[in-house]
């Protein structure tokens, strides 16, 4: 963009297009294919996938409810009906399985691909601009191969961000393309021909119906796709050369669809612990410090990790990391004097994509409050976009220089192949969930998220007593943070110390009331220590506050069973299988529970259904030769005289 974009404006022929785009999907294939191997991470793809109870039992009703209301404290339909197709997939896939499964595979496969396809859409967008083709390509590849996209694409949750962004890219090439022609196309010219003139406008109002869908789907997809409206802005105030009152009415419908979805978006954003805002005056340091976090990483793209453990509490607390916030500030105030001191045209491009980089990153730079704002102000993940603002600077500097092409091309390709060697390297701590804490630990020794990740690894593996030291090193890191005094409390379960069970338990909820599996959780210890009418209390709360949770309801029906409330019992068994209907722990528990209440034919029955789902499973089978003889032995019984 700017004036350096179109020193060396080319003719760009459609050939010379689609190479460049075959070319770019094959640099990302080769660089993220490899994760298609890799399997569902415990961070956050179990709630959203493979242990998300729609997408275990969807139907119409659960596809539809993620448009009704919020999931999970988020409010993006689009990426979790993208997440359902993917589900859907793999059930058809595999429709000859006892059980089918959800394919961790399908969903790497699609991030690879949108990647691939952002990348093509950042070279098109570059192209529309005109950036010769070299830089144009460069850029694209740049945005591409950078190893801070790594986590967006590896992680199957990520999807959120390659989703939105997609149709982001897609909405501002298209609005491009709308804006383009009013600069390209004299007045006379369009004059000329009345027809003409009425083609040419459908074509343009074509390109802005595309654009405002594609935003309407990113937002949707993402709340972090609002800062749209603003790029828009941008591109129209570049391609005019000035701001105009046209390029503001232009953006009225994108700005009742941001005030509708924003009002939607902040107030269902939550987090896992007693999180304080931010005081104001003290926002743009915060701000301040991720921006010079980001420009860092993109500078030199090396330690990236998933925790940097980097709260708004360890920023204000460092006397170093808040001087160092004011830089931008700084740099901008510089950069306002410069301009209006000496207006340079040289000056435009660093401008833009200094301002795009900033546009990208502002939904979670710390403005505003976020969620996981709680655990850190910086995630590799929320830079996905913005590297949109390097690109185009490199793209400018590459086009530029564009005399001296050998040489600008040999260092281009010297710095994307130490890119793309650092991506390889980082996408390879995403193929396993140990490999990745163990990882951000080295980065990060004091990340809380990774030592919960960690742990729950080793709690896996019926390692309970090395996961202690890590869930202790969690809570002081963040003692506000639930999770770590839940995870304590199951590991605590697990070492038979049942009553610092249920304190540990007791403490998650007090720290987070609204908090359905600590309340499940204490609901079973409780049962256990045969305070059962505690138990109840607890688990009824925990289905209060989460109705599709299924481990609430069963955890509810065995504490109900030990009151002998059989009818509710059989009501909280029933529920737990209607929403998760391959739950071995609930149907083998349920059968269990009807053979104590001697009906037996019943839970044959529902032994049978596990047997079935489970087929090498020794433990149903034994309880099914134990039941079918058992019945065998009544029968036998009333048949004598």
């Amino acid at each position: 963009m700017g004036q350096e974009l179109k020193i060396s404006r080319e003719i760009v022929t459609s050939k010379q297009r689609w190479r460049g785009a075959g070319l770019i999907v094959v640099i990302a294939l080769l660089l993220f294919g490899v994760s298609i191997r890799f399997g569902f991470l415990e961070h956050d793809d179990d709630r959203n996938i493979y242990e998300n109870p729609r997408m275990l039992a969807m139907t119409s009703e659960t596809l539809s409810s993620y448009w009704q209301e919020p999931y999970l404290g988020l409010y993006i339909p689009a990426t979790y009906l993208y997440w359902s197709a993917g589900t859907a997939l793999s059930h058809a896939l595999s429709s000859g399985e006892a059980l089918p499964t959800i394919k961790p595979w399908i969903f790497h496969l699609g991030n690879v691909v949108l990647h691939a396809a952002n990348g093509a859409l950042v070279w098109m967008l570059l192209l529309e601009f005109g950036a010769s083709v070299a830089a144009a390509l460069i850029a694209a590849l740049f945005f591409v191969a950078h190893p801070i996209q790594v986590e967006a694409v590896a992680w199957a949750s990520g999807a959120k961000d390659v989703l939105s962004s997609f149709f982001g890219l897609a909405s501002l090439l298209f609005y491009a393309k709308f804006l383009q022609p009013r600069s390209t196309v004299s007045p006379r010219s369009a004059s000329a021909s009345s027809r003409r003139a009425q083609q040419s406008q459908r074509i343009l109002n074509l390109f802005y119906a595309i654009s405002f869908v594609c935003f309407i789907l990113a937002i949707l997809a993402k709340p972090s796709q609002l800062v749209l409206p603003a790029l828009y802005l941008l591109m129209s105030i570049y391609t005019n050369g000035k701001l105009m009152l046209r390029s503001l009415t232009q953006l009225i419908p994108h700005a009742l669809a941001f005030c509708a979805y924003f009002s939607v978006a902040n107030a269902t954003q939550g987090a896992e612990g007693t999180f304080q805002p931010v005081p104001w005056l003290a926002r743009p340091l915060i701000a301040g410090d991720a921006i010079i976090f980001y420009l860092q990483k993109i500078m030199i793209p090396i330690d990236f990790a998933l925790d940097y453990g980097r709260h708004p509490k360890l920023v204000m607390g460092n006397v170093w990391l808040l001087i160092r916030s004011l830089v931008p500030y700084c740099g901008a105030a510089l950069g306002i004097w410069i301009w209006f001191r000496r207006p340079m045209l040289g000056y435009r491009l660093p401008l833009i994509a200094a301002l795009v980089f900033i546009l990208g990153l502002l939904p979670s730079l710390g403005f505003l409050p976020f969620g996981y704002q709680f655990f850190s102000t910086v995630c590799d993940r929320y830079a996905y976009l913005a590297v949109l603002g390097p690109s185009i600077l490199v793209c400018g500097l590459v086009n530029h220089v564009h005399s001296q092409r050998t040489g600008t091309l040999i260092t281009s390709l010297v710095i994307l192949a130490l890119l793309a060697t650092q991506t390889l390297r980082q996408v390879d701590f995403w193929s396993s969930e140990r490999k990745l804490f163990d990882h951000s630990l080295a980065v990060q020794p004091d990340g809380a998220v990774a030592l919960i990740g960690i742990s729950n690894d080793l709690a896996n593996q019926g390692n309970w007593a090395a996961t202690l030291p890590l869930l202790e090193r969690a809570r002081n890191a963040l003692p506000d943070w639930a999770r770590p005094h839940n995870n304590l409390g199951t590991t605590y379960v697990n070492l038979n110390r049942l009553q610092d069970a249920a304190d540990a338990l007791a403490e998650a909820i007090r720290i987070r009331p609204l908090y359905p599996l600590a309340l499940s959780n204490r609901c079973s210890v409780l049962t256990d220590l045969h305070r059962y009418s505690e138990a109840v209390t607890q688990c009824r709360e925990a289905v209060s506050q989460a109705p599709e949770f299924a481990p609430a309801y069963l955890n509810l029906a065995l504490a109900l069973v030990r009151t002998n409330q059989w009818d509710a019992a059989r009501a909280s068994f029933i529920k737990a299988l209607a929403i998760n209907p391959t739950n071995f722990d609930a149907r083998l528990y349920w059968a269990l529970a009807l053979k104590d209440h001697s009906d037996l034919k019943e839970a044959v029955v529902q032994l049978q259904i596990l047997k079935q789902q489970y087929p090498s499973n020794a433990e149903a089978a034994q309880y099914l030769d134990s039941i079918l003889s058992a019945e065998k032995s009544v029968a036998t019984k009333t048949q004598l005289p």
